[in-house]
């Protein structure tokens, strides 16, 4: 029998990273400290979890939703597929920089951001920012005092990921 299989993809911006998992139900990922930088998940298909190693307590991640995982920037931390899985990952580039998110969907009509960083990354297809399609791992920088006008199709989702400066 072979081992679960995962088909792993990184896209780099200045400010950020996302790293793209396809997996296969049971496969497992364990990661070091020093490469440990992801602080959000989103799901496309599928469940795991995630947890410190060798630590009873971790965390369910569910398909279409956006998952807090930034206690564990600085850990030894091991992922678990429950199921056959698409997973995109939202990486900090600088430990010491804090990131916040939300998770848009069809209900959400306009943004707007009072931050001065902050990016809209398309998690799931059918979105379309100011009248422009974005494709799944697509981003874009929003800065403040402008709105955005956004249709998101049922199975569309966008994250609105914003640097606390």
């Amino acid at each position: 029998m072979e081992s679960p299989k995962c088909r792993r993809f990184y896209r780099h911006h200045d400010d950020f990273s996302i790293c793209v998992n396809i997996g296969e139900k049971g496969y497992v990922l364990a990661e070091h400290p020093n490469e440990r930088f992801t602080t959000f998940f989103y799901v496309v298909y599928g469940s795991g979890k995630c947890g410190k190693i060798f630590e009873s307590d971790s965390t369910k991640i569910e398909s279409k939703k956006l998952t807090d995982v930034r206690k564990y920037i600085d850990s030894e931390v091991v992922f678990q597929a429950d199921k056959d899985f698409h997973m995109i990952g939202f990486n900090t580039l600088d430990k010491n920089v804090k990131w916040e998110a939300e998770l848009l969907t069809s209900e959400n009509k306009i943004i707007s951001t009072t931050k001065e960083k902050s990016f809209l990354l398309c998690l799931d297809d059918e979105v379309t920012v100011n009248d422009k399609k974005f494709k799944r791992y697509a981003y874009a920088e929003i800065f403040p005092g402008i709105e955005y006008n956004l249709n998101i199709g049922e199975n569309g989702a966008l994250g609105l990921f914003s640097m606390k400066l």
